[in-house]
């Protein structure tokens, strides 16, 4: 009986295993344009990756990654990094990517009522957000490469976000971001 409760709860305890140890150190990724699943970039003087065993949904890749892109150039790029000592994630929003270039995220003055985001760039950090949406942030996003025929956008990425939903000073800096991801 204990054997088969042992077995019962084994996939439990393998899901949970990146929650009990702390993430590791990380390199960032090479700046490929293969279809990689790969995502990184430096911020508070740390390499951040994605990282953990938390899937969007069954039909994605494991590696806290996901990638959309509409038939009408829509894109959407979201990952975590999450391990006994962090629960991180990146998002970013385009409403156009229809050719490679630079796109710049411009602050809003209206983050607190617009609920249409159709340029963003995003932080959480310890349950806080820090957005190119807020007053005094900047951000700038180069897709390098696109296609369409084999589902692939890569890219780099910077950013100075402040915090949307607190008063504090504080800016976050995300330099050196680069990504190559399949979408869906």
């Amino acid at each position: 009986m204990k054997a088969l409760r042992l077995l019962l709860l084994l996939p439990l305890m393998s899901m949970t295993k990146c929650l009990q140890q702390p993430a590791p150190t990380f390199k960032l990724p090479p700046a490929t344009q293969r279809g990689a699943n790969v995502i990184g970039f430096v911020t508070g003087g740390r390499i951040w990756r994605s990282y953990g065993e938390y899937n969007y949904d069954s039909t994605l890749y494991g590696n806290n990654l996901r990638a959309y892109r509409s038939r009408f150039g829509n894109f959407y790029l979201q990952a975590r990094q999450e391990a006994k000592d962090v629960d991180e994630s990146l998002r970013i929003t385009l409403d156009t990517l229809v050719q490679v270039g630079t796109y710049q995220f411009n602050p809003r003055p209206d983050v607190t009522t617009s609920s249409h985001i159709s340029r963003e760039l995003e932080f959480m950090e310890n349950y806080r957000v820090y957005s190119s949406r807020a007053n005094g942030s900047t951000a700038t996003l180069t897709i390098t490469s696109l296609d369409t025929m084999q589902h692939i956008i890569a890219g780099t990425f910077s950013a100075r976000l402040r915090s949307t939903n607190d008063t504090t000073t504080r800016v976050v800096t995300l330099s050196d971001g680069r990504f190559d991801v399949r979408y869906y």
